[in-house]
């Protein structure tokens, strides 16, 4: 069964130039289409909740075939197995 995506999440990876996704918070999103990381805008949050954000991520990450650990906050690994993603967690994400 294939996922419906958020409509901002699905026009980042369609573009051709994205090369990776990097993940702090559910309003802290960065991504890289070759001109160096950006930040996603307030104005166009993905995720509605920290909550609804970890559960994104987390199932990404199995899908990609890792296990995250809260030992190690920081993950690398590939999302919808085409892009970079980078994902941190507390307490590394935290202000």
């Amino acid at each position: 069964m294939e996922r419906s995506l958020n409509p901002i999440l699905a026009e980042l990876l369609a573009s051709p130039k994205l090369t990776d996704l990097c993940f702090n918070r559910h309003d802290e999103i960065y991504f890289d289409r070759g001109n160096g990381f950006e930040r996603l805008p307030l104005t166009q949050l993905i995720f509605s909740s920290e909550n609804e954000y970890r559960n994104f991520v987390l199932e990404e990450i199995s899908q990609s075939g890792k296990v995250w650990d809260a030992k190690l906050p920081f993950l690398d690994t590939i999302f919808f197995g085409t892009h970079r993603a980078h994902v941190a967690f507390p307490p590394l994400s935290q202000h």
